[in-house]
């Protein structure tokens, strides 16, 4: 009798030391989904391509191109001629289309989530937050068109990639990289500095993706024609009258808005246009501090030194397609190239993040990959982990 209520004690001691102690709880690893991975890379690649047509719309100039919504031209937008999809109204179009099979595709991929992540209950309300944003979206875009306002323009380009910065973090967690644990000797301490560059580093694309927005819904993308100079100086103009004297002097060429006005160049829109040139040295200096805040771990982290290398390469296309915009009078295809290419940049930066705030986490709980295997089938065994772990 005196063993057994030892042994009963010995047991209470473990749990409750257990429970004062959350590094040692058995973590089970989520399950491995192909079908559901591939859809959720395919959304991703949709987003992508929906974030292509729509920077081509702009270039293009075809935003208004179709004058009405939700219908076009008073036809059911899914039953619109196609003998009539010409010119403009052909970009806008699509765009529309395209963008109704990503919000068909946020619809799949939130019930999926809610049927099967049962024990990663934040992954399904992700998809329910996709869902809510992409329909955000798509009305975003439709007033954009009804009130005839490039305002919503600019709202609507925002949100679009940022849509596609949460897309990418529902594909990473659906993942087998997800599943990867870091070596033993991975210091979640050395992961703290990298991390917070990298969330200033995607404080700083927002702030660029803005201004990139407002500089091409307002028309500021040819406000300063030249490059690196403004108007063969140094520094921009600094008053109207200097810059409507620089105009003159360089015989700047006549634009023409979304509604075909002449643009009369505005002050502002030359700062705006300074503004997004000058914040690209700040987007170059933090993409090499984030480097540099990697460059003792990087080598031994191969999920994160491929995306990092890329983001790189990515950097210098991307600084000489800003550069071509100008040098080509702002030409359609380069400066849907430009947008598109500052899309995968951010998708690039996020994806990062979120590899490095998903090493930092099982570091922290000490689940590496010598210590344990990953469960094949985790819906019984996180149940059996429910009360001692975590779903990670």
């Amino acid at each position: 009798m005196h063993g057994r209520l030892k042994t009963l004690r010995q047991i209470y001691l473990m749990n409750d030391t257990q429970q004062s102690n959350p590094s040692s709880h058995t973590h089970a690893m989520p399950v491995y989904r192909p079908l559901l991975y591939g859809f959720a890379m395919l959304s991703v690649i949709a987003v992508l391509g929906l974030l292509a047509l729509g920077g081509t719309v702009t270039s293009k100039t075809a935003g208004m191109a179709v004058p009405d919504w939700p219908q076009t031209f008073d036809y059911n937008m899914f039953l619109f001629p196609i003998s009539m999809w010409k010119g403009g109204v052909f970009w806008e179009h699509t765009h529309r289309l395209w963008a109704s099979g990503v919000g068909f595709m946020a619809i799949i991929l939130c019930v999926w989530l809610w049927i099967t992540e049962k024990n990663r209950r934040w992954m399904s309300w992700l998809g329910t937050g996709l869902l809510v944003m992409v329909i955000i979206q798509g009305i975003l875009g439709g007033i954009r068109v009804t009130e005839i306002d490039w305002r919503f323009g600019i709202v609507h380009g925002i949100l679009g990639q940022l849509y596609f910065c949460f897309v990418i973090l529902a594909c990473a967690a659906l993942g087998k990289r997800w599943l990867d644990k870091p070596a033993a000797d991975v210091d979640a301490g050395k992961l703290a500095k990298p991390v917070r560059m990298g969330w200033i580093l995607l404080g700083v694309l927002l702030v660029q993706l803005s201004l990139g927005a407002a500089m091409r819904h307002s028309g500021a993308g040819l406000s300063v024609p030249d490059f690196p100079t403004f108007y063969g100086s140094l520094v921009p103009p600094t008053s109207q009258q200097q810059l409507d004297d620089a105009i003159i002097e360089h015989e700047v060429d006549v634009q023409h808005d979304k509604n075909g006005d002449v643009v009369h160049f505005k002050l502002w829109h030359v700062y705006l246009h300074t503004a997004h040139r000058l914040w690209a040295i700040a987007v170059i200096v933090h993409v090499l501090l984030l480097v540099k805040a990697l460059k003792d771990s990087i080598s031994s982290l191969p999920n994160l030194s491929r995306p990092v290398m890329a983001m790189l390469g990515l950097l210098l296309v991307q600084l000489t397609l800003g550069m071509l915009v100008i040098w080509t009078g702002k030409h359609p295809e380069i400066s849907t190239a430009h947008q598109f290419v500052g899309a995968v940049f951010l998708g690039l930066a996020t994806l990062i993040q979120i590899r490095m705030m998903r090493l930092r986490y099982l570091a922290n709980h000490q689940i590496y990959a010598d210590t344990a295997a990953t469960p094949r089938d985790t819906l019984s065994q996180s149940v059996q982990a429910s009360g001692t772990g975590a779903i990670a």
